[in-house]
C-alpha cells in the first residue's frame, strides 16, 4: 500500500487507480508539525484520519504505532475509535519509539488478541497488519535478526495477525526466508 498523510495525497492516489492505501505516522504527524512516535495527541491523529475516509472511496488502513494507549484496555478503546473513522485495517508495531527493546512478544501477542476481539464483537474483520522491528530498530545481534523475526512473526500470527509487516529488510535471500518461514503473507 502507498501511504498517505492527509485528504490531498489520499485523493490523489485514489485518482491514480490505488485500490486501497495506508496512512503514515510519519507523514500525518509531520504534515501536523509534530514528529513520529506518538508525538501527535492522539484525537489530532484520528480527526486526520477521518479526514482521509471521509475523502475517499478506497478501502484505507491506518497506521496507529504502538496503539495509542499505555496499557491495553487504553489500546483496545483507541483502536475503536480509530475504528469508528471508517478505516479497513491497522497496522500495529511492537517498538516503542523505534527502540531496539522491542516489546515483550506475549503482551505484543496480548494487543493483537484483543484488536481481534474488539473487531470480532463490532462484526466485521479489520486486518491486523502486526509490524515488527527487529530489523528497523537494529534488535540484539545481526545474526538473530531473522530468526528473531520469523518467531515474532508466526507468534503474531497465532495471536490473531492477518499478515506481518517487516521494515528494514533488504537483502533478498532474508525475504525469501521470511515469505518461507512465516505463515502469513508478509510485508516487506
Amino acid at each position: 500500500l502507498l501511504n498517505s498523510w492527509d485528504p490531498g495525497s489520499s485523493k490523489l492516489m485514489e485518482a491514480n487507480g490505488l485500490k486501497a492505501i495506508g496512512t503514515t505516522s510519519m507523514g500525518v504527524s509531520a504534515s501536523l508539525g509534530y514528529p513520529d512516535c506518538q508525538a501527535i495527541p492522539f484525537e489530532e491523529m484520528v480527526d486526520a484520519i477521518t479526514k482521509i475516509t471521509d475523502k475517499v472511496t478506497i478501502p484505507v488502513s491506518a497506521d496507529i504505532e504502538g496503539g495509542y494507549g499505555k496499557n491495553l484496555n487504553e489500546i483496545v478503546d483507541s483502536t475503536g475509535k480509530i475504528i469508528s473513522t471508517g478505516i479497513v485495517g491497522i497496522n500495529i508495531e511492537d517498538s516503542l519509539d523505534l527502540n531496539p527493546l522491542l516489546l515483550d512478544e506475549t503482551e505484543f501477542c496480548e494487543r493483537i488478541s484483543a484488536i481481534r476481539s474488539l473487531s470480532d464483537s463490532l462484526g466485521f474483520h479489520l486486518v491486523i497488519n502486526a509490524r515488527t522491528d527487529v530489523f528497523l530498530t537494529g534488535w540484539g545481534k545481526p545474526e538473530n535478526r531473522l530468526t528473531e523475526t520469523i518467531r515474532r512473526g508466526n507468534k503474531y500470527r497465532k495471536a490473531g495477525a492477518d499478515c506481518i509487516f517487516v521494515p528494514g529488510v533488504s537483502e533478498e535471500d532474508k525475504i525469501k526466508t521470511l515469505v518461507r518461514e512465516i505463515d502469513a503473507p508478509v510485508n516487506i
